[in-house]
């Protein structure tokens, strides 16, 4: 158990290093075309929040719709049970 308490952060640190020093290399060979997919998710975070109110409004209009329609059916349902029994 020692062992593993001394030598795995040692490990895991070098892992880390090794994660990052590969990282920086891949950035190296082509920074130009990290810039602009950089820029492009950039774009595409700005244009997702410019819809989503918009597709959340439309998502709450048709919950609202399914939830009336869920509704008038059980009422319906309720009420032709009700004429059944009364007969």
């Amino acid at each position: 158990m020692e062992f593993l308490q001394e030598y795995v952060p040692i490990v895991l640190s070098r892992i880390r290093e090794l994660f990052e020093y590969l990282a920086n290399a891949i950035y190296d060979l082509a920074p130009d075309f990290f810039a602009k997919v950089a820029t492009g998710i950039e774009q595409l975070g700005e244009r997702i929040s410019e819809k989503l109110p918009g597709v959340l409004s439309m998502i709450k209009e048709y919950a609202i719709i399914a939830i009336n329609l869920a509704v008038n059916g059980v009422s319906n349902a309720m009420a032709a049970i009700q004429e059944a029994i009364n007969r």
